[in-house]
């Protein structure tokens, strides 16, 4: 990813697990006590239905109206296909938060990162059309197999801190991974990647 040269206004946190999970595991929480004691602002919804993450998109879209830039954060319950809200059994694909998050990065001049705090999050990179130019953020991070909860409250905070100190994210993640290794992990968790880089690595294969 190239360094973007933009001030993020706060750090929305979109919580799709069961409120069960979020008294248990508390990674929302958590990470929104991070941000307040860095100084970061944050807007913390609670979503158990698609309805809901419905309504938070939409209430999104009304301050990227503003001028209003953040990024986003995603805490749900993953497969390769999408989110998954286990209170109401709703699946959300990808193909259908597309639309959302076209119209949201549009809003933002291409500059959404979207840090997906999810099993199989890196598969949201898939709903990148290599035909156009209408990206549905700028950048992804993400996880290509089932996440851990420790393994993502590591990988948020580390996220988070490197870009309150100027860090490129194409320099952060490495340094996440190695991060992750000294703390059990065997393999690399989380990765990061643009909608333009995706366009590349796609356009390249379908040309071999």
């Amino acid at each position: 990813m190239k360094n973007l040269d933009v001030n993020y206004d706060y750090v929305c946190i979109i919580d799709c697990l069961p409120q069960s999970q979020r008294d248990k595991y508390k990674i929302s929480e958590d990470l929104g006590s991070f941000l307040d004691k860095k100084g970061i602002n944050k807007f913390r919804c609670s979503c158990n239905s698609k309805i809901a993450v419905k309504e938070a998109f939409d209430y999104l879209l009304k301050e990227a109206d503003k001028g209003i830039k953040f990024l986003l954060q995603i805490v749900s319950h993953g497969t390769e296909n999408g989110l998954f809200i286990e209170d109401t059994n709703d699946d959300i694909l990808w193909c259908e938060l597309c639309a959302q998050l076209q119209k949201l990065n549009n809003k933002m001049s291409n500059t959404l990162i979207v840090n997906m705090t999810s099993c199989r999050g890196l598969n949201g990179a898939k709903i990148v059309d290599i035909s156009e130019t209408n990206y549905p953020f700028f950048g992804l991070i993400g996880c290509a197999r089932d996440l851990y909860v420790w393994e993502g409250k590591i990988v948020n905070e580390l996220f988070y801190e490197g870009l309150i100190d100027n860090q490129k994210i194409n320099e952060l993640i490495p340094q996440i991974q190695q991060e992750l290794k000294k703390q059990g992990t065997t393999d690399n968790v989380v990765y990061c990647i643009t909608s333009e880089g995706y366009k590349f690595i796609r356009k390249t294969i379908d040309e071999k």
